[in-house]
């Protein structure tokens, strides 16, 4: 009797450990496919979609059909671009030859959807690559460059965009990763990249343009343990479309402060002071001090970024946060950014498995 009960025992002991070893495997298992999700917030234009997109070239790419899919909205872009600058020079009071008013005519009842290969016209193609060829366009695109006219609706690609419409209303136009990373999306849309990680998947999210409902959107994401906020260096100078009396980039600075407060600190980790290209090219033109007063260092722009980044250490108080100064579009340096947001990410939040 008592041989039976120690077998039992012996039996019952070995399929314990054999189910604690199973649960063991579920629990890697689980972990291994668990999505660890990155936010990315920041102001409109601050550069969260170009980021987004550098992750995904970076990390998994953009397949044929992903870019067949992007030349739509290239052209759509392009088309918008044109119509804005229109409405600009109405603004301005500037006048157009009647060939370059009767061609903006012809192109105000295009649609999206005509845009495409299969719809497109070669009168509303030629149409198009014309207007972008056109002097008085890129005068006025000039213009805006050199002047910094406060217009949100302009891109900072609208240079690029318009050099190059002659290839992105071609047949054979395919994007390329620069075409992918100046363009904007067509719709506000919640954009997301998976992508592995060592042993995990990591998932990179942009809420894009969805500003009146983002707060909506942010409620989704409870589950998010890492967020990474961009802000635009080059905005120093300018100030918002709907309210002329306010600095864009302390605007962006109290937007960072707000987000802080609404939702757990511990979650920034990560900020980006993109566009340090654009931000060195308006300094040579432009003081810092001009525009962010309490600023009283040299016209230099890692000095200024310094100061930037010192702002935000402020506000994070005694969490700390990692602060990278970068270019988006520029993959090569984006690399180096990519490698410390892994890093960042891996050092507070992951352990090994």
């Amino acid at each position: 009797m008592f041989c039976m009960t120690l077998a039992r025992k012996r039996v019952a002991k070995k399929k314990a450990k054999e189910r604690n070893l199973q649960i063991d495997e579920e629990i890697r298992n689980r972990r291994k496919n668990q999505l660890h999700d990155m936010l990315i917030l920041g102001a409109p234009q601050s550069g969260k979609s170009t980021l987004l997109k550098q992750i995904k070239l970076l990390t998994v790419g953009f397949s044929q059909h992903e870019r067949v899919e992007w030349i739509l909205d290239c052209r759509v872009d392009v088309l918008r671009s044109l119509q804005h600058l229109f409405v600009i020079s109405h603004k301005l009071d500037i006048s157009f030859s009647s060939d370059v008013i009767d061609s903006f005519d012809n192109l105000s009842r295009l649609t999206d959807e005509e845009l495409t290969e299969e719809r497109m016209t070669n009168e509303h193609r030629n149409t198009i690559i014309k207007l972008c060829e056109n002097p008085e366009i890129m005068g006025l695109v000039t213009m805006w460059r050199e002047h910094e006219l406060n217009e949100s609706g302009l891109s900072d690609s609208l240079h690029y965009l318009l050099t190059h419409a002659s290839r992105i209303f071609s047949k054979e136009f395919i994007p390329n990763d620069a075409d992918i990373l100046r363009t904007k999306r067509r719709k506000s849309v919640v954009q997301e990249v998976c992508f592995d990680q060592g042993k995990r998947t990591m998932r990179a999210i942009d809420l894009e343009n969805i500003t009146g409902n983002k707060k909506k959107w942010t409620d989704q994401f409870d589950s998010v343990d890492y967020v990474i906020y961009c802000i635009s260096l080059s905005d120093f100078n300018m100030t918002l479309a709907e309210s002329p009396d306010v600095n864009k980039l302390r605007e962006s600075l109290e937007e960072f402060r707000k987000e802080i407060s609404q939702t757990n600190e511990q979650r920034v980790e990560f900020v980006v002071l993109n566009k340090m290209d654009l931000f060195r090219e308006k300094l040579e033109k432009y003081h810092f001090s001009s525009f962010i007063s309490e600023y009283q260092g040299p016209n230099i722009a890692e000095d200024c970024a310094k100061f930037i980044e010192e702002k935000l250490r402020q506000i994070m108080a005694d969490t700390y946060v990692t602060v990278r100064c970068t270019s988006a579009l520029d993959q090569e340096d984006f690399k180096l950014a990519m490698t410390l947001i892994s890093e960042s990410y891996v050092n507070c939040h992951l352990m090994p498995l």
